[in-house]
Formats: C-alpha cells, structure tokens, sequence
C-alpha cells in the first residue's frame, strides 16, 4: 500500500511528506550488522537501527509441499508487491509446531497474532498473519489500493475508499519488528501488515520482510556455500532458514475514532475570514486553548514473539551483475523476482575517508548537543548515522517507456538501494537512469527528460 496514506489527508501535502521522508534518508547512511555490543546504545536517540547478534537454528521444514493459502489468496492481488504467493506458499503445520520447537502462535494485550503462512523469493519473506481481539478490533479503517496518478486523482481514490468504493484493503503497522534471522537481527521501525478485517474480531493480512535493505546475506543467516547460496548481491538463495519475529507494538486506524478525531479538529482550529485554516511559524495548524488531541487510532504495547520455518524459492531470484560507472555514478547489480526489483547503484561519497566522517558525526553532535567527552569515536563511528551521499537517485522504466514505482531506497555502503514492486506487469528490459534531486527522480514519468538529465543510463534485458 502506498507510503503515504496515512500522513497525506491532503495530496497536496505529497511534495513536503516526500521531503520529509528524504531528509529521513539522509541520516542513515546504511543498514549494518551490530554484534553483541548495544549496551547503553539502545536506549539512546541518536542509536539509528542496531541489529543483535543471536543463536542459529536450521531444523529440516515440517512439509516442502506448496498448499494454496487462504490469506494470500484474498490479498496478494492488491497487495503493494502483488504477486501469486497462494500457488507457492507454504501452509504451516501448527500440530507439528511444538515438537520442532517453532512458536506460530502469540498472544498479549488481548491481541493474538497467529502465523498461517509463508513465502519467501530471496529478496523478502511474506508472511500470513491473523490478528485476533477477544473484544473485538472495531471498524477498520480501509484505503485505495495502489493509487497512482495526479493529486486530483490520488483525492478522488480516498474519497471513493470512504465510500466504500473500489479496491480497498485495510492496514496494521507494527512498530519495532524485529526479524532475527541466524546470527543476524534487523529492527523494521514500521513494517506494514496489509490485509482484510474478516471479522469484528479478525483480521488476516500479509507483511513482508526485506533481506536486501536490511543487509542479510547468507553467511549472516548461518547458511553455507554447501546450500547453494550466492550472495554476491546480499540475498538468501539456500534451501531454508529460520526466523524469529517480535512485536512490541501495533496500531491501526478506526473509523469511528476518525470520524470523532475529525470532529475535534474542526472544533478547535483557527481559520482566517475566508476559512482557510491558520499556521505557525514552524507550519503547524493552528488550534484554539482548549483543543485536545484525539488518536484516529487503536494501539497497543506488548510482545508477541514468533519461530518459524522459511523455504526459499530460490528459482524465483535472479541477480543481474552490471558493475559499470562514469564519473563516480553507476549501477552494481539489479536483483529481479517475480514481484520486486531491486536495483544496486553507485555514487560518489561525500567523505574521503573514516576520518572525515568521523568529524563530520562528532559536529553533528555538537549541532544537537550530545557530545559528551565520554563518547569514544568507536562508538560515535558504530551509533551515529549520516547521509554518505548527496541528493541522488534513480529513475527506472520498462521497455515501452513506462515508470516503475519506486517503493522505497535507502543507502547502502555503495550508493542506493531502491526497491520497486512488479504489480503484475510483464517486464522484459529495464531503463536505469541515476540523477540529481532523489524526489525528482522517484517522480520522473517522461524517460525522454530523464534521459536528457540523466547522470548515467543503461539498458537491463531480461530473458
């Protein structure tokens, strides 16, 4: 589902939640792998998504054979990576669960989430959750599906979903996922789990779990060359693998909360003669004295941790080697599956060395007054994160000149990695351009102009 429903009432806004969002980017300069060190780290702001060293286990699946799942079924055409998961998916066997020392089911706070399924291509494990509440979840608020287009037509899409019109699927975000893969853990901050409210109390959906963007390779997954891995790319090609998922927290958004949160508002904001609300100076709405927030959204904190067996379809994942540059811009590889592609590049870093990006973290530091004599510069090296490179980004269109929707980028040690969803479409070549403005390359729809801007191209066939 798109990244901006829940922050964009007004499509207006989409340019300044964009920003947002980048000026977010630019400081994690990369996902890595923190081992066994996070001490004091982790309750620290400035700790930017530390990942924990954990045990290995590598027990032989309960059942390899594919079984059509329910809850891919219902959602894996309106999913934001669609695909068809419910011909490839494993079922799990939950009456074998407790003899090979899997948890597939945890409950906490009145909630329950129960693994039914999963999928994983290499580049992302898919997992099919039910989330129960024994007093029931409330009216799920719904959203259009894979909206696209004009501002208008981005508006039309959530007046019609408000409506109950057209395509819509409901969401669950659950904060501080943390998936634990072999000696490896990566912390999501927001992971979505898409889906359908089937019940007053039930609802069944499906949230994906990157491996590229979180840099799990094989070797960090404990899986050996003797699996037939090949993790030049940083992807999962063995056989299988387990993971362990924890959940601390979750929300969703109720539409009779919202309709009283909308209430509220209009009660208490200040508008000029003309109706048009007031701003701050720092562009916050203006309210009146006696205006108390009211959350659109139902939420709670526990922890529901699960076990589970992964299969990995690896004749799903293919890994196009390109290793080519021009001026410091470039592309490493381009990682295709049947749902997502996902595309390495390379850029010129804004720090010659350790050194200089050492100082540039301590005065980062100094800027938001945190730095403490005591910090030592390893631990300012491993805690504190800034952008590495400089407003850049990467534009792709298929064969007959179309955009492909970027989903999400995030530095790597190299340059960006950008993931963007099939959808369904048959795609046979790629046209990778990289370019200056990250923003206005992500919206890029005229190849032709971002031919002519571009600071590198090239051409990906795919047999």
């Amino acid at each position: 589902m798109d990244n901006f429903k829940k922050d964009i009432p007004i499509p207006a806004e989409l340019d300044r939640v964009v920003a947002d969002g980048m000026k977010q980017v630019k400081r994690i300069h990369e996902r890595r792998v923190v081992r066994k060190s996070l001490g004091m780290a982790a309750g620290m702001l400035l700790f930017c998504g530390g990942f924990v060293v954990w045990g290995c286990h590598n027990p032989v699946l309960a059942s390899q054979i594919p079984i059509i799942g329910n809850i891919f079924k219902q959602n894996e055409d309106k999913m934001t990576y669609s695909g068809d998961y419910s011909e490839k998916a494993q079922v799990l066997d939950k009456a074998g669960a407790l003899e090979d020392g899997y948890v597939y089911t945890a409950s906490d706070q009145d909630y329950t989430f129960t693994a039914e399924e999963i999928y994983c291509d290499g580049e992302a494990v898919y997992l099919g959750l039910t989330l129960k509440n024994e007093n029931g979840l409330g009216k799920m608020q719904a959203y259009p599906v894979n909206i696209s287009g004009s501002e208008a037509e981005v508006k039309a899409a959530y007046e019609a979903a408000e409506r109950g019109e057209g395509e819509r699927m409901q969401e669950v975000t659950v904060w501080g996922l943390t998936a634990q893969i072999g000696d490896t853990s990566v912390v999501i901050p927001d992971a979505e789990i898409e889906g359908t409210q089937t019940a007053e109390d039930t609802f069944e959906g499906v949230v994906r779990i990157s491996l590229a963007d979180a840099g799990i390779g094989a070797a960090d997954a404990g899986i050996g060359a003797a699996d037939g891995v090949s993790d030049a790319d940083g992807s999962h090609t063995s056989d299988r693998f387990d993971v362990r998922i924890t959940i601390t927290s979750l929300s969703y958004a109720d539409e009779d909360l919202l309709e009283r949160a909308r209430e509220n508002y209009e009660e208490h904001v200040l508008r000029d003669e003309d109706g048009n609300e007031l701003y701050n100076e720092d562009g916050s709405v203006q309210m009146d004295d006696s205006y108390e927030y009211i959350s659109d959204k139902r939420s709670a904190e526990g922890k529901w941790e699960l076990f589970l067996p992964v299969s990995v379809d690896a004749g799903e994942h293919h890994t196009y080697e390109i290793n080519d540059s021009a001026g410091g811009y470039g592309i490493a590889s381009v990682a295709v599956t049947a749902t997502e592609i996902r595309v390495e590049s390379i850029l010129p870093p804004l720090y010659a060395d350790r050194e200089e990006l050492l100082a540039a973290k301590r005065a980062f530091l100094e800027e938001v007054g945190e730095n403490d004599a005591e910090l030592t510069d390893a631990w300012v090296d491993e805690y504190v994160s800034l952008a590495m490179f400089g407003d850049y980004g990467i534009a792709v269109f298929d064969q007959n000149g179309e955009r492909i929707e970027q989903k999400q980028s995030v530095e790597t040690a190299q340059g960006l990695s950008t993931s963007l969803p099939v959808a369904g479409r048959e795609i046979t070549e790629l046209h990778i351009y990289v370019g200056e403005d990250a923003i206005g390359c992500a919206k890029e729809t005229d190849e032709q102009d971002m031919a002519e801007r571009a600071l590198y191209h090239v051409d990906v066939p795919l047999p």
